[in-house]
């Protein structure tokens, strides 16, 4: 907890681990777990927090080009408007470029239709010494896929178990996946989409479709269910955030990826060069 700002009363990811017996009815989407902070404090402490994680994303990258195989992958799901976007921005965007890849999954192309449906996942995951960023990820296959019907569910049924397996052969591998559920109430969203259209600079996030979706919320609610009691794991957890305050869920996802970073025990990696003669040879120029 030395590590932590004194507004934590318990480490992030103790707090919003999904645990047996949660469950997606029961959130409370207004809350801050473990944070006795205000809005007022968030600002100052995710500019010192984001310094934090941006100088422990570069070590990462460092040992990443020194051979070291370790990477992090932060999933981000959640219904529209839940914020995934400004952890990006907020968040992630505190990191490097260099040692991020984001990727956004949305409708599959004709191409990805015609191979399995982790194919594009693959293809996405970050390379060593980076931090992979999944916008919606391959759990729409158990998601998007179960709500609307797109597929029989003996086809989605077994993806459950397939992904746990797919997520462990990728620890195994030595990835750190950071997998961050994201919930936020309907009366908030009906806001934000609101506010989405007083806007013109928001217009482009805007997405006539989405009033649809919000009225499949309770087949949502019963698939993020399902999910979270079939595929969080203790190699791979999911974590559950509240996301009516973003100025909140901002602050709790960065404390989650400080921690996976922390898990690793990163070092700078050593000079592979004679430090002291490469001193002197500048000296004399």
């Amino acid at each position: 907890m030395a590590d932590l700002p004194t507004q934590w009363t318990h480490q992030p990811g103790s707090v919003l681990r999904f645990r047996p017996g949660d469950t997606v009815a029961g959130i409370d989407t207004g809350s801050t777990p473990g944070f006795t902070g205000t809005k007022a404090d968030s600002a100052p402490i995710q500019a010192q927090r984001n310094e934090r994680f941006a100088g422990l994303q570069e070590m990462l990258y460092a040992n990443g080009r020194q051979g070291d195989r370790r990477s992090v992958l932060l999933v981000l799901q959640g219904m529209d408007t839940a914020g995934k976007g400004g952890i990006v921005e907020h968040v992630v965007g505190a990191g490097s470029p260099m040692g991020i890849r984001y990727t956004s999954f949305g409708k599959p192309t004709d191409e990805e239709r015609a191979h399995h449906y982790l194919w594009r996942i693959n293809k996405a995951l970050p390379p060593a010494g980076h931090i992979g960023v999944f916008d919606r990820s391959h759990y729409e296959d158990v998601l998007v896929v179960r709500v609307h019907n797109l597929v029989a569910r003996e086809v989605w049924e077994p993806r459950y178990d397939e992904i746990n397996t797919f997520e462990s052969e990728l620890v195994g591998s030595g990835m750190t996946l950071v997998k961050v559920a994201m919930f936020v109430s309907l009366d908030e969203q009906k806001r934000r989409l609101a506010e989405r259209l007083e806007r013109p600079d928001k217009h482009w996030k805007y997405n006539p479709g989405d009033l649809e979706e919000r009225k499949l919320w309770p087949a949502y609610q019963e698939a993020y269910q399902a999910v979270l009691d079939r595929t969080s794991t203790d190699y791979a957890p999911w974590y559950v955030v509240p996301c009516d305050n973003k100025w909140y869920s901002r602050l709790a996802v960065t404390e989650l990826l400080i921690e996976a970073l922390k898990a690793l025990d990163l070092s700078w990696p050593p000079a592979d060069f004679d430090v002291e003669a490469e001193k002197k040879k500048i000296a004399e120029l």
